[in-house]
């Protein structure tokens, strides 16, 4: 096979519902141009990799790494990134899928035609138990917005499957080798939006499927944060020492605590606390968190990533433990 332009990335962990939708997604696109796709299962238990390979008799530009034990998320993606020979790199993972046969073509082009561009990314339809609910991203998030860096440190308005880099992670791998977090595809929209422009084509060409058995199912969880709240601190610390200011940040946090936490109690301490008590509390509340490394952003306010965070506070132990402290000695 002639050397490919495009590999298209893709991790999986059993998802023996849904990977064939993904390859058969891959396999149809209409290119002018040699493609490859490596895929990497993390160990899976059930027929994934069977079907893998079903597919892969058919279609010899399909690579499949099968995984003899559990790596993770971070460093399946990782493994599989430093395969990576090609100009160009689409990412979509093993339980979603491209709706547009020429989803790569057009992205490709428009990479083409724009030199300074190190990101394109288009509108993804979002399915929950197969119905779609949204499209993503929502008018409120890009609408009349300059879609660059500075807006990407403040959230995320891209989705994994939507996106075509041009390929800059030999710049930055060493930043990440060893990194377990959670999310991984924010970090690296943004180490790519650093060495370049972004793109956007207002097109739907892939979807997304929530709550469909991946590591975001069932997101915010009890279940979901014993697994992943210490992948999810690492995410944050690592926002903070790379993309954005560190300055005394977790006082934000501690707003959105007694904000959206009742603690033990029915009342919200604004309701029980004078001004003065909360800024005595606030202060020793930012003490104890800089003590466990919990080095927070007040950019990281937008949507529903930080409230949510900070709604499920409780389950991470630690953190409970300390903000129930907190309470105790200001009574």
């Amino acid at each position: 096979m002639a050397e490919p332009l495009v590999t298209i990335l893709c991790i999986c962990y059993n998802q023996e519902k849904y990977i064939a939708d993904a390859l058969e997604s891959f396999v149809k696109q209409k290119t002018t141009f040699p493609f490859e796709i490596l895929i990497g299962d993390d160990c899976s238990s059930d027929r994934t990799v069977e079907i893998i390979k079903e597919y892969q008799q058919q279609h010899s530009n399909i690579k499949l790494i099968a995984r003899q034990k559990n790596l993770g998320v971070c460093a399946n993606f990782f493994d599989l990134a430093e395969k990576v020979t090609s100009k160009y790199v689409a990412l979509c993972e093993g339980d979603d899928y491209w709706i547009d046969d020429l989803k790569l073509e057009k992205q490709v082009k428009a990479l083409e035609l724009h030199p300074e561009v190190t990101l394109c990314f288009h509108t993804v339809k979002v399915l929950e138990q197969e119905k779609e609910v949204e499209l993503f991203p929502t008018d409120k998030m890009i609408k009349g917005k300059e879609l660059n860096l500075d807006l990407l440190k403040q959230y995320n308005f891209i989705q994994t499957n939507s996106v075509v880099y041009r390929w800059q992670f030999p710049k930055f791998k060493e930043k990440l080798r060893g990194v377990d977090m959670l999310p991984l595809d924010y970090i690296y929209h943004l180490f790519h939006a650093s060495y370049g422009n972004i793109l956007y084509l207002e097109e739907v060409m892939s979807v997304y499927r929530r709550n469909s058995g991946g590591v975001w199912s069932n997101i915010w969880t009890p279940r979901w944060f014993d697994r992943n709240a210490v992948r999810y601190l690492t995410y944050l610390n690592f926002m903070t020492n790379e993309f954005v200011k560190q300055d005394e940040v977790i006082i934000a946090l501690f707003k959105n605590v007694i904000k959206y936490r009742k603690l033990n109690t029915n009342q919200d301490l604004t309701d029980t606390l004078s001004e003065r008590e909360l800024h005595k509390l606030e202060n020793k509340f930012y003490a104890k968190c800089k003590i466990l490394g919990l080095k927070l952003c007040r950019e990281l306010t937008f949507g529903k990533t930080k409230q949510y965070f900070v709604k499920h506070y409780r389950i991470n132990k630690e953190v409970h433990k300390l903000i129930m402290a907190y309470q105790g000695e200001e009574k």
